[in-house]
């Protein structure tokens, strides 16, 4: 059931013209409609002299877009140079610090599971909006031991909530491990570094 709904997605998507393609057949018939009226210009008038400057007004639009947006990159660039590189104030934090859980998923990460644990738990954030959740899929459990270690560490001497997430089932891998972990926060935001991030 589920391959046939993807073939027929497959399906309407490859029929379904791209704005390439739309493009492409504007200009084929811009450049038929220019190469007819310059024909009929040098074989002579073949309409009244009054109608006569309509297809060229007609065929000239696209060239006068043109023309105003290269007129607006223009008045980018000047901008630019009267502004220079200053960079723009920056916003305010709302009023309720936003809660962040960062998660770390590793699998067997003994060599770099503690310097990564604590440089999440040193991040520049109040320490009770602040979750640290190490997503710790690892099969050696002398790993697992450590892991667990250094967040109970982490915990008692930064107060940062620091939460270790063990899967017997690797399904999805470390993606897996990011989504089951996802489902365990009510963060509003949530950062993810790898376990060689630092």
């Amino acid at each position: 059931m589920t391959a046939s709904l993807e073939a027929a997605d497959a399906l309407r998507s490859s029929a379904r013209p791209s704005w390439g393609h739309a493009l492409l057949l504007v200009w084929i018939v811009w450049l038929v409609a220019m190469t007819l009226t310059l024909a009929v210009e040098r074989s002579g008038p073949a309409q009244p002299e009054g109608w006569a400057w309509a297809p060229m007004a007609i065929l000239h639009v696209p060239y006068i877009l043109i023309l105003i947006l290269l007129a607006f990159g223009l008045i980018d660039r000047i901008g630019y140079f009267v502004r220079g590189r200053r960079v723009s104030l920056p916003g305010k934090l709302p009023r309720e610090t936003p809660l962040v859980c960062v998660q770390l998923p590793m699998f067997n990460e003994h060599a770099v599971a503690r310097r990564v644990i604590e440089a999440a738990a040193a991040l520049t954030w109040p320490r009770d909006r602040l979750q640290v959740q190490v997503l710790d899929d690892s099969t050696d459990p002398s790993i697992r031991n450590h892991v667990e270690a250094v967040c109970r560490t982490v915990r008692d001497v930064t107060g940062v909530s620091c939460t270790v997430f063990h899967r017997e089932d690797r399904a999805g891998y470390k993606a897996g491990a990011l989504e089951a972990g996802r489902k365990q926060t009510e963060a509003d935001f949530i950062a993810i570094f790898d376990a060689d991030f630092v």
